[in-house]
């Protein structure tokens, strides 16, 4: 294929703002876009997700949702929270409520932060326990940076509502 010319970019360039005129993409998608680059952070290891309760549990549909348990592993660190959802008022959107474990355990600054820029910053006890409150619905992700300079901080990727 050749290299583009200048009337190939024109064209590109007239066919994106027609786009953005009929069909923008909505706003909350946008605003988790950008969220999602905010939340990036050099210094911080990517920690993965090896255990997540709403996977080993399949698609059963059940009355009442169990807590949803999800385990990072960041090397050196591990991460395990259970999600617990909130009973709101009728009409109220959910909230939810997490409650965490860094092992080995330390004290370290724990943010959970949703896609709509909402942050919940908590502190661990020296046993590594820490607890979030009035957690917005929706995706979520981690940020652990420990107040020991020997262990490294780390994030974790947005995880989806699952069965929440």
């Amino acid at each position: 294929m050749d290299d583009p010319t200048a009337a190939d970019h024109t064209l590109l360039a007239d066919l994106r703002d027609a786009l953005n005129r009929l069909d923008p993409p909505p706003a909350h998608l946008l605003d988790a876009a950008y969220n999602s680059l905010d939340w990036m952070d050099a210094d911080a290891a990517l920690a993965e997700l090896v255990a997540d309760s709403a996977v080993a549990a399949g698609v059963a549909i059940r009355a009442a949702q169990p807590p949803r348990v999800l385990t990072f592993d960041a090397g050196g660190a591990t991460l395990v929270v259970e999600i617990l959802t909130e009973t709101q008022r009728s009409g109220a959107q959910p909230r939810r409520r997490v409650v965490g474990q860094l092992l080995p355990p330390g004290v370290a600054d724990v943010e959970v932060r949703g896609t709509d820029g909402a942050r919940v910053q908590v502190r661990s006890d020296a046993h590594g326990r820490f607890r979030a409150t009035d957690v917005p619905a929706g995706s979520i992700a981690f940020s652990c940076r420990f107040d020991d300079p020997e262990r490294n901080p780390f994030v974790t990727r947005w995880t989806g509502p699952g069965q929440q």
